[in-house]
């Protein structure tokens, strides 16, 4: 993905959004530090739509659960590709999928609740 493609994405879905769900005066945009995301023409996109971004530094953690739960599946699917290379990613990844519990995603969310102050406490920072 480019620049281009990430405005003209944020410029189909995320304003229609808005404009739908929120009062934009109010409405703040939270994204991290990612080349196309700070790019000049992704700044132009947010400031010629009046959007506000939510600014945190740079080594700010990731701290959307679903992360850690990607990176489990995507490292439980490479062990299983190599040991049976006729299935394809995908087929793996639905099968994997359907076995993580409910409980494994709620301990990541409430892993945040001990996180999340240590983090405020070192100014966004934080090294686990």
């Amino acid at each position: 993905m480019n620049s281009e493609i990430y405005t003209r994405i944020l410029e189909q879905a995320l304003l229609p959004f808005i404009k739908n769900k929120y009062d934009c005066d109010d409405f703040e945009f939270l994204q991290d530090n990612a080349p196309i995301q700070k790019s000049k023409l992704s700044m132009n996109w947010f400031k010629e739509n009046s959007i506000k971004l939510v600014s945190f530094p740079t080594k700010s953690p990731d701290l959307n659960p679903i992360e850690k739960i990607w990176n489990d599946l995507k490292k439980h699917d490479r062990r299983r590709i190599c040991r049976n290379p006729r299935r394809t990613e995908k087929i793996q990844s639905k099968k994997n999928w359907k076995k993580i519990s409910t409980k494994k995603i709620r301990a990541q969310i409430k892993h945040l609740d001990k996180i999340i102050p240590k983090i405020l406490e070192n100014g966004g920072e934080f090294n686990i």
